[in-house]
């Protein structure tokens, strides 16, 4: 992740059970034509799922404290490493991105049932499973530019697409066709 390149394709295959891992997605495409493409593939009947369900984050995305506490609302977080610099042209496409959600509610009216969803993190929690916080989302843009959300499935999150500007630093140009 932390040596993606424009033009870089990564394809995630679906299976049977969802990835219950977190993405930080910090590296830009150059334009247009040499975007980072970050594509889910279905195979074998199995759509690719991420989950915030008893999520885990990669040890690669070791930012420190200070930046972790930027991306730590989204299962899927876009965010520059260098404040003042933005993600710019990358596609998230084909993916169905679900649990990033402080609870989840089921059962019927008259007997719901209640349980949290958990995530993990080095910086933020030492790796422990944690609750997702409120307004957690299922992508979380933080100052990032020509990003395109190409046919996704959202769902079941606090919040489906969450933008952040702040500071004089604006995210602009997002492209989003999603099934939500």
């Amino acid at each position: 992740w932390n040596n993606l390149n424009p033009g870089d394709v990564v394809c995630i295959y679906g299976k049977s059970t969802p990835y219950a891992e977190r993405l930080v997605l910090t590296r830009s495409g150059n334009d247009d034509q040499h975007r980072i493409r970050i594509a889910g593939v279905i195979q074998k009947g199995y759509e690719p799922i991420l989950t915030g369900k008893s999520a885990t984050t990669a040890d690669a995305f070791n930012y420190g404290t200070n930046m972790s506490q930027n991306y730590e609302g989204g299962e899927v977080s876009i965010m520059g490493l260098t404040y003042g610099t933005p993600v710019a042209y990358l596609n998230i496409e084909g993916l169905t991105i679900q649990g990033a959600t402080t609870a989840e509610v089921g059962g019927a009216v008259a007997s719901p049932t209640f349980s949290h969803n958990t995530y993990s993190d080095p910086n933020i929690n030492s790796g422990t499973q944690s609750p997702w916080g409120c307004g957690a989302a299922g992508i979380n843009l933080i100052r990032s530019d020509h990003i395109s959300i190409i046919h996704n499935r959202i769902r079941d999150n606090d919040n489906g697409i969450f933008v952040n500007s702040n500071n004089g630093n604006t995210s602009s140009n997002k492209i989003g066709r999603a099934h939500v």
